[in-house]
């Protein structure tokens, strides 16, 4: 996973502005907890809702701002997720917000 961390970075360093490049950055550094990266990383993907990885970066935000102990920003992360109709992880955000409280 090391590996693909520091080919992604290259990746990312050639394409700055690409989405896949930035959102795979990021799931890369979660997987690595390098959790601020990944928060820099879907923040990024956050910006731009014509993204692809729009909801999913959107919800691995929230599980990365809970790793990082942003407990209260994780949790209105999940709520806004769930009280989103178009959001597609809005059934699952639900569902974590139970295990979280």
């Amino acid at each position: 996973m090391k590996e693909a961390f520091a080919i992604s970075k290259q990746l990312l360093i050639q394409k700055p502005q690409n989405d896949t490049e930035i959102y795979f950055y990021g799931v890369i550094s979660y997987v690595l907890k390098n959790y601020k990266t990944a928060r820099t990383e879907f923040l990024k993907i956050n910006q731009n809702k014509e993204s692809v990885f729009y909801y999913d970066a959107e919800f691995r935000l929230g599980f990365t701002l809970k790793n990082l102990n942003e407990n209260k920003v994780a949790q209105q992360q999940f709520e806004t997720i769930k009280n989103d109709q178009n959001n597609t992880c809005n059934e699952k955000a639900g569902v974590v917000l139970k295990i979280l409280k």
